[in-house]
């Protein structure tokens, strides 16, 4: 995952996100692990938002 992580950065990217189901716990974990922030979806109580900034 970090890989694709600096790959991104590389590219000139700032921000990279995306969308977790709630209920999976070993991915949160990873993605917290890699200090992405992690908030509920306003719209949908399974899914999880997770974002970083890559600068």
């Amino acid at each position: 995952m970090q890989k694709l992580i600096d790959i991104a950065r590389n590219r000139g990217l700032e921000i990279m996100e995306g969308q977790v189901l709630a209920n999976n716990y070993r991915m949160l974990e990873l993605m917290m692990s890699l200090n992405f922030q992690v908030k509920n979806d306003p719209d949908d109580a399974s899914i999880k938002l997770v974002v970083t900034r890559l600068n």
